[in-house]
């Protein structure tokens, strides 16, 4: 038995433990911060829904909005989420 973990393939058995118990380590911390920047990109992408939402009712209404001002304030909405 102790012959199967010695030599050549005994080292290499020993590196990936190593290897896997610190992906093991670091794999959680990595999830929150992703996890942080998806809840803040799907606020931001809430809030862009409403304000297509808005501007398709005020069309819908006859309201006549400018392209320019809706670039405006989409830019805004970006500019306010970060």
């Amino acid at each position: 038995m102790s012959d199967i973990f010695s030599g050549i393939f005994g080292i290499i058995l020993f590196l990936f433990a190593v290897v896997l118990g610190v992906v093991w380590i670091i794999l959680p911390v990595t999830v929150i911060g992703i996890r942080n920047r998806l809840d803040r990109m799907i606020r931001m992408l809430d809030r862009i829904e409403k304000s297509l939402e808005t501007a398709s009712s005020n069309r819908s209404a006859g309201s006549g909005n400018r392209p320019d001002k809706e670039e405006t304030s989409q830019t805004q909405i970006i500019e306010k989420s970060r």
